[in-house]
């Protein structure tokens, strides 16, 4: 009984947020909420929707993605949405017989489509 009230829970919340993967800060306690990955892939099928933290400087991105860590998204990502960033920290180690290909996250920006937005550098 206790699994089926979970399982209805979770079920219901995923129809309310509507995203596969959302971060938002926590409003009742005014703190920030991010995700932090490190040296693993978050893969995600569908769309993104991150909101930017504003409580603490510190911790403005959503998700951070620090030594080999990789955001993938699957086939079917419908346009991302939101207000807040992802930081990405990686190091390049190579030497003549190896090479690092980096990509940006590709984006085409229009009025119908505001969720995904050009790679830029935040400073």
């Amino acid at each position: 009984m206790k699994n089926l009230l979970l399982s209805s829970i979770v079920l219901l919340m995923s129809y309310s947020v509507m995203a596969q993967l959302y971060v938002t800060p926590n409003g009742a306690t005014s703190t920030d909420s991010y995700v932090y990955v490190s040296d693993e892939i978050l893969f995600v099928e569908q769309d993104v929707n991150l909101v930017a933290n504003s409580n603490d400087p510190n911790t403005e991105a959503s998700i951070y993605l620090r030594d080999e860590a990789q955001l993938i998204q699957g086939a079917t990502a419908s346009a991302n949405s939101g207000t807040g960033f992802i930081s990405v920290y990686q190091d390049s180690n190579s030497d003549s017989y190896d090479y690092n290909f980096w990509a940006s996250p590709v984006g085409l920006p229009s009025a119908a489509n505001n969720g995904n937005r050009n790679f830029g550098v935040l400073g």
